[in-house]
């Protein structure tokens, strides 16, 4: 039997694991993060930085950089508390953290604080705390290096080309003002004909939006389950 594939977080996982597996895949969600088919051209941070420059006005991997430096893990690490707030403030404040250069480096060294949204209440932030205060950063940033230092590259040209186009249900359900994964990002799959049957839905919201639209992201995938199985 197949098993439909529903990842919250972890997206690319998720993709890839259909573009190896598509037989064993029924049906494939993604959350706020676009469809990023394999290419042949290998993985370049600096690029992307450029390329999003171009076409939103910032570069949206910024934090990328701080995730990949030696020093990464170890300052997340340090200043967790700082950290929560940067990743549930409002969305727009991610054009000075997540999407400037240092900007998250420069914000987690000085300890700053901001206000976070409703849905981060202070018993996800424990819940939180207590993972990384335990776990540490160091084995999360490691998918961040894989993709900077070309690991990623190196397994995705083993993907056979007949399985780049998603032909199972693929649901998108991402935030309009998501200010890294702009839903935007998913357009050029589905002009190139990638995403043959997808279903699209955007929301008012930033990047964490099932926790932001519980409903709405419920609704919306029971409707999408229920028409396609």
């Amino acid at each position: 039997m197949h098993n439909t594939i529903i990842i919250l977080q972890g997206t690319g996982i998720a993709q890839r694991f259909y573009n190896f597996y598509p037989d064993r895949v029924s049906g494939l969600v993604h959350v706020n993060v676009a469809y990023m088919p394999p290419r042949d051209q290998n993985f370049s941070l600096d690029e992307v930085i450029s390329t999003t420059k171009e076409i939103f006005g910032y570069g949206t991997h910024w934090y990328w950089k701080l995730f990949t430096a030696g020093d990464g893990a170890h300052i997340l690490d340090s200043h967790l508390e700082s950290f929560w707030t940067v990743l549930h403030g409002e969305p727009e404040t991610w054009l000075e953290t997540l999407c400037a250069p240092d900007g998250l480096r420069n914000f987690l060294l000085a300890d700053k604080r901001q206000p976070v949204q409703a849905y981060a209440t202070e018993a996800r932030k424990q819940e939180w705390l207590g993972q990384f205060r335990r776990d540490g950063f160091d084995g999360p940033l490691n998918y961040y290096r894989s993709a900077a230092s070309g690991v990623q590259d190196a397994v995705n040209k083993a993907i056979p080309k007949e399985n780049v186009v998603v032909t199972v249900p693929f649901l998108f359900f991402g935030g309009k003002r998501d200010m890294v994964c702009r839903p935007e990002l998913l357009r050029p799959s589905i002009d190139a004909g990638l995403l043959p049957n997808v279903t699209n839905v955007v929301v008012d919201t930033g990047h964490w939006s099932y926790l932001s639209h519980p409903k709405g992201f419920g609704e919306t995938l029971l409707k999408w389950l229920k028409s396609n199985f």
